[in-house]
């Protein structure tokens, strides 16, 4: 168990490390300062070996310092070196690493051809035959474990044997050319910034500009409902007040609503009329019924129900002008008019039940049916009473006359 939480551990701290290595590696080497040959791009230049890679001797003599932990293993072999952080180093940076090792060489073969007299001469030509070998290896495989033989090691000795100046010069030169590379990153990167900061203002203006139109909307929407809640509660309130004279009037006997149960039923009757006049116009399908007896179905029920409308508003109208004069029986006349469709709403909501009945049982419709007839019986002695006044108002103003 301990040996499995250890073993845990070390996938998990190889895994950080590689992660970290990868990090520090996310910027590009161009964005970075240039880095003299003297050094390396890679942390660990100096790690070449592998056991799978050297001979014994080679590999036992050649120190911590150079070999890769890795490559320790003569069953693994090379492969799991596949994850160790150097060569993923070496693996992002090697473009710039066969740069800076292809201008060397050339310099240094050029610096060869062109001076007779070179200290360590053989030294450096052994030195830049082994960086050739490398440079080679490197640029025609596309294996990370090719990058085992580190090439950057080679360019350190191969720049450690050149004179100063001469060394001074290709690193001058290596790095003018990499400043100009960095430098054109960097304003691409400047004007990608600059263009982001831009679009992200237009962006917040827009968004802004929206916010504000939406809250102005809202603050319109909101006047605008107030100012119809304030509109419908002086209806309202008007409207309160004028039932409140009416039924006043009416419950004093001072104004007549229906002047007889003729006048009450003639009312209930203009209403069923426009409803079925309406139902005619609007809700009939005439290209249903090709028919002729369809037709004159239709026709008949629509002329009917027209012409009663007319004559029934007529009378009523009449009838409400008599007993109460113009301007108080047109205004008794609209509320009897409203009171009407309030009850037969009422009544039509309790058929609609009666309809809608899911079981279809006869049981189940006798409650409803019950129910109008018990709710007619109730409050028919009430508004005959109360609303059917005529005789009374009559009787009241000739008590009057008469005094």
């Amino acid at each position: 168990m301990i040996n499995i939480f250890l073993q845990l551990i070390k996938a998990n701290l190889l895994l950080l490390i590689l992660c970290l290595n990868i990090y520090a590696s996310a910027e590009s080497y161009d964005e970075k300062e240039y880095i003299y040959l003297s050094h390396s791009i890679c942390k660990n230049a100096t790690k070449y070996l592998t056991l799978e890679d050297s001979d014994f001797f080679e590999y036992i003599g050649a120190g911590e310092s150079k070999i890769f932990e890795c490559g320790k293993s003569t069953e693994a072999g090379n492969e799991p070196c596949r994850q160790d952080p150097e060569l993923i180093c070496r693996n992002i940076n090697k473009k710039h690493i066969l740069q800076r090792s292809d201008y060397l060489l050339i310099s240094a073969s050029k610096f060869l051809t062109s001076t007779k007299k070179v200290k360590s001469r053989k030294k450096l030509e052994r030195t830049i035959k082994a960086q050739t070998k490398t440079n080679k290896q490197w640029a025609s495989s596309n294996d990370i474990l090719s990058l085992i033989d580190s090439l950057e090691r080679e360019i350190i000795l191969t720049a450690s044997l050149l004179p100063a100046e001469t060394f001074s010069l290709i690193n001058n030169e290596l790095k003018l050319q990499h400043e100009k590379i960095r430098q054109k990153i960097h304003e691409e990167q400047r004007l990608e910034r600059e263009a982001n900061l831009k679009k992200q203002k237009l962006e917040n203006e827009a968004n802004l500009k929206r916010q504000e139109q939406k809250a102005i909307q809202q603050e319109i929407e909101t006047r605008k409902n107030e100012q119809n809640k304030e509109q419908l509660e002086i209806i309202l309130y008007l409207t309160g007040a004028l039932v409140i004279v009416v039924m006043i009037g009416v419950f004093t006997n001072k104004w007549i609503f229906f002047d007889t149960e003729k006048d009450f039923f003639m009312t209930l009757g203009l209403l069923v009329s426009i409803t079925t006049l309406f139902f005619m116009l609007n809700e009939y399908d005439l290209s249903q019924n090709r028919s002729l007896s369809g037709t004159l179905f239709y026709w008949i029920v629509t002329g009917i129900s027209g012409l009663l409308s007319i004559w029934l508003l007529v009378q009523t109208y009449i009838t409400s002008i008599k007993g109460n004069g113009y301007l108080v029986g047109t205004f008794v006349y609209l509320f009897k008019i409203v009171f009407s469709v309030i009850m037969v709403l009422f009544i039509f909501g309790k058929i609609g039940d009666i309809t809608n009945n899911k079981d279809r049982r006869t049981r189940a419709n006798r409650a409803p049916v019950l129910a109008i007839f018990a709710l007619i019986a109730i409050f028919w002695k009430p508004i005959k009473f109360l609303l059917i006044n005529g005789d009374k108002v009559r009787e009241k103003r000739n008590s009057r006359s008469a005094i």
